[in-house]
């Protein structure tokens, strides 16, 4: 598949998928129909935009697999003294970790710019990035989505709909919350 066809726009019926903004509840029902469409998870890592990856901690956690596939960033959402970026010494990987619980009443949209700017800058520096949580659908997608609303203009239901054709995600409801009303301070209640 070329590089225009697997990253141009959706023409497809689920293309023209229209969110209800004005009602959060609404909203979070449409979005989440939205997701059950698309790609199952069928490996630890996925190329979701050019260079841009959501993974699993298995791919992050092995070593000679993020050197195989050249990854020269990233960004761990489950971080904590386990799973911190030490792994990587001597590998030339920037690591930015976050301590992110994969809960409805966690507050992800704290990292949601610190996120974004660590994506972007190393998109930005000719880099390939991993964004990985446990298992790859609530925590880095969660931070991926937002990184394509805040720096790639897209809306919440472009930048799931980028996503989802190359992985399966599934963020919680919370998040779901968090990035919709990301979307309503960026866009309002327009799709």
């Amino acid at each position: 598949m070329s590089f225009r066809s697997k990253y141009s726009e959706d023409t497809s019926s689920s293309a023209k998928a229209k969110i209800d903004f004005t009602s959060p509840v609404l909203a979070l029902r449409e979005i989440e129909r939205l997701l059950s469409t698309g790609r199952a998870i069928n490996c630890n890592a996925d190329e979701v935009w050019p260079n841009l990856y959501i993974g699993n901690i298995d791919i992050a956690e092995n070593c000679a697999e993020v050197r195989r596939c050249g990854f020269t960033h990233v960004l761990n959402c489950t971080h904590s003294s386990r799973h911190g970026g030490k792994i990587y010494d001597g590998m030339g990987v920037t690591y930015m970790g976050i301590d992110a619980q994969d809960s409805p009443t966690y507050d992800m949209s704290a990292h949601f710019n610190n996120g974004a700017e660590f994506i972007h800058r190393a998109l930005n520096e000719g880099g390939k990035i991993l964004v990985h949580c446990h298992v790859g659908i609530s925590r880095s997608a969660t931070l991926v989505l937002a990184y394509l609303m805040l720096k790639q203009n897209m809306t919440l239901v472009e930048a799931i709909k980028k996503v989802k054709d190359e992985r399966g995600i599934y963020p919680n409801q919370g998040f779901l919350r968090q990035l919709i009303n990301l979307h309503i301070k960026l866009y309002g209640c327009r799709n």
